[in-house]
């Protein structure tokens, strides 16, 4: 379990000298298409209404920075990545630093340069990794490392992954901000910690062995990350991940994260869409909102389909997996999953959806639980 921690009270006020501040987020999965379709990604309709409204709320709120950790866009469509630097730009031209990392949606080797060009101005770099689209910058004292786990693919086909070259520039940085007694953010798509127990053919985690024993050995004590939509935040021998929500889904909720020599604080927040939209774009928000809800119900109905037991059990089983669709977005699964887990529907359920795309993963959330999805408080050592 997770001890807060005292944080001094400096820490707290995002307008004390030595403060950084910064808004947290990722998946924006962008597209200004007006064929945009809700079914795969949810609210995508509205994702330019939703976009524009979430950065007008970070204009306002003055982080020193605003990290997103991938999938910009849905389809890494050379329109889109235009458009969407557009929005964000007015957040750097406001004095936010944008800091991107790339995702598995952002670019292949056919338009990473469309990818380079849209997003790569935005930024003031320290250093640029020369292998791939990583860089770090250095804001108020804190180096964020901001890196592109999509670059390299091993012998075995796995594509979250940094290169050598890449490892050797990351040790380089985290030498760098040691001797400079600066703190690390590492910034990512994939997680670092998260283990699914399978092979599901989904890259969720970055594939370097060696990747955690180095973040240890130069005390990085926070991950921020992207790529399963939902909000969570994981501890392993004293390294966090904080696993951030898509803004288009669920209750449009994002990070903020304020640090100081001693520490940080890390607090969930929702997008005020109805003060930073229009009437009419809050209504057509809120429509493609209730249909989401459906969507789940839907999933669930499509789950239940496998299930084979009686009328009662069935119940019981919907019951289970619609709590824990609704736990898992309310980023308070970790609170439940033992209940869930001593349910008795629970076992039929695991068999009988276990060779789903669904069935290990919620196997493997229920089991691994995350922490408290939208508090975090840690000193740096």
């Amino acid at each position: 379990m997770i001890t807060l921690l005292s944080i001094p009270r400096s820490v707290q006020a995002a307008s004390d000298d030595g403060v950084f501040t910064a808004v947290v987020t990722s998946d924006l999965h962008f597209t200004a298409q007006d064929d945009a379709s809700d079914v795969i990604v949810s609210a995508m309709s509205c994702s330019r209404e939703i976009t524009e409204a979430f950065t007008d709320q970070v204009i306002d709120l003055k982080p020193d920075a605003w990290i997103i950790t991938g999938d910009m866009t849905n389809s890494a469509d050379a329109e889109d990545e235009k458009e969407l630097a557009k929005i964000l730009k007015k957040a750097a031209d406001a004095g936010v630093e944008v800091i991107i990392t790339t995702g598995n949606h952002d670019y292949d080797s056919d338009d990473i340069r469309s990818f380079r060009e849209n997003f790569y101005g935005l930024q003031n770099k320290t250093s640029e990794d020369e292998a791939s689209l990583s860089y770090s910058t250095v804001i108020d004292g804190v180096r964020l490392l901001a890196m592109d786990d999509g670059s390299a693919v091993d012998d075995r086909g796995a594509s979250a992954l940094f290169s050598d070259e890449t490892m050797n520039w990351l040790r380089s940085q985290l030498e760098e901000a040691r001797e400079k007694e600066e703190k690390v953010l590492f910034l990512a798509h994939r997680s670092v910690l998260f283990e699914t127990g399978y092979n599901s053919g989904v890259d969720y985690t970055i594939e370097n062995e060696d990747l955690e024993s180095l973040l240890r050995e130069y005390d990085v004590r926070l991950c921020l990350v992207g790529h399963q939509h939902s909000q969570a935040i994981l501890e392993k021998d004293g390294l966090y991940e904080i696993m951030s929500c898509m803004p288009l889904t669920g209750k449009h909720r994002f990070g903020w994260l304020t640090a100081d020599e001693e520490g940080l604080l890390y607090e969930g927040r929702q997008i005020d869409l109805e003060k930073y939209s229009s009437a009419e774009d809050y209504a057509a928000i809120e429509e493609v909102d209730l249909k989401q809800a459906e969507q789940t119900t839907a999933t669930v109905d499509h789950l239940l389909e496998i299930v084979d037991n009686d009328a009662e059990v069935r119940e019981n089983s919907g019951d289970l997996l619609m709590s824990f669709f609704r736990f898992y977005e309310e980023g308070t699964i970790g609170a439940h999953a033992e209940e869930l887990l001593e349910d008795e529907a629970w076992p039929e359920v695991e068999a009988a959806i276990a060779d789903t795309n669904y069935g290990p993963w919620i196997t493997s959330i229920l089991e691994n639980p995350p922490l408290d999805a939208y508090h975090l408080e840690l000193n740096w050592k």
